[in-house]
């Protein structure tokens, strides 16, 4: 018999986004706090449920349509060796409806990515802390995001990042990466950072092997973006700084993107909202469990506005 889980709803602090409908009846499957490799159905919606302890070890999904995680924790406190991708935290491959992902809270001694994956679907990250991401520029290059094998639209609410090397690497190496609503975010570096860190990171050009451009957006980054970057300079963390304008000084700084047109690499891509230096006016996003954060084991979920 499947593990069952009642998933709670608080009233506060709601997020934008709710799972697929119907998400409370879908079958459930359970993690192991050894993580490993979950093969799902291919066209079944799923429930994953997370362990009452964290688990240590990257989690790889693959098939699956509709499939949820709310809550849980995953702390790589073990360095796996040789298969650096075993570091990682989630990993998701072959789903074909919504992948949403809420609550969790990735970190650990050794942890090196955040989210990623190959499926091309919709993506939905929301409350989430993903932090203390090691990796450099010569070794494992670590992302918070990197979805490299595309998806029809990424959106993310109320997460938290940090990251010693990248925090959203923006580049499909398969398939399209097109629309991205971002809403409440943000990024800051963990421990020192890699001197070439770059913790918004649009790649530019193409095609990527299927022949598309690596980002086709558009990107909406909103208003509630924010970013401690590596340096004084915003634009030390932000790349290509080019696709930029950059106003304001002393700690305050506000990235700006240029007008819809002028990416020349990437014809046609739009980029619009704002990337504001610092940390939000109430601090982290998501703070960690031990600063009063509602994230990992004990998350509750606040509802959704839609």
């Amino acid at each position: 018999m499947p593990t069952t889980t009642t998933v709670t709803i608080g009233t506060t602090g709601v997020l934008t986004w709710p799972p697929p409908a119907g998400w409370a009846g879908f079958q459930t499957q359970a993690v192991p706090t050894s993580g490993g490799t979950i093969n799902l159905t291919a066209g079944q919606d799923y429930r994953l449920v997370m362990p009452a302890s964290p688990v240590n070890k990257r989690v790889r999904i693959v098939g699956g349509r509709h499939v949820v995680i709310i809550g849980g924790e995953v702390n790589i406190d073990t360095d796996w060796g040789g298969n650096g991708d075993d570091n990682n935290a989630l990993w998701f491959d072959s789903q074909t409806g919504t992948i949403h992902i809420e609550g969790v809270w990735m970190h650990g001694a050794f942890i090196n990515d955040g989210v990623k994956g190959t499926s091309f679907c919709l993506w939905q990250v929301q409350g989430c802390r993903i932090d203390e991401l090691q990796g450099t520029q010569a070794g494992y290059h670590c992302d918070c995001f990197q979805p490299f094998g595309g998806f029809t639209e990424l959106r993310v609410d109320k997460v938290t990042g940090y990251s010693q090397f990248q925090g959203f690497m923006q580049k499909a190496d398969a398939n399209r990466w097109l629309t991205v609503d971002i809403r409440r975010l943000n990024f800051g570096q963990y421990s020192t950072p890699d001197s070439t860190a770059r913790t918004w990171n649009f790649i530019t050009g193409g095609p990527n092997p299927d022949g598309f451009p690596w980002v086709e957006g558009p990107v909406h980054l909103g208003s509630q973006c924010y970013l401690q970057p590596r340096t004084t300079a915003l634009s030390s963390s932000i790349a290509p700084a080019a696709w930029f304008t950059f106003s304001g000084t002393g700690g305050s700084e506000i990235a700006t993107p240029l007008p819809s047109g002028w990416v020349d690499t990437n014809p046609g891509l739009v980029i619009d909202g704002t990337i504001q230096e610092g940390l939000p006016p109430g601090g982290d996003y998501v703070p960690t469990p031990a600063s009063g954060g509602n994230v990992g084991l004990t998350y509750v979920s606040p509802g959704y506005l839609t």
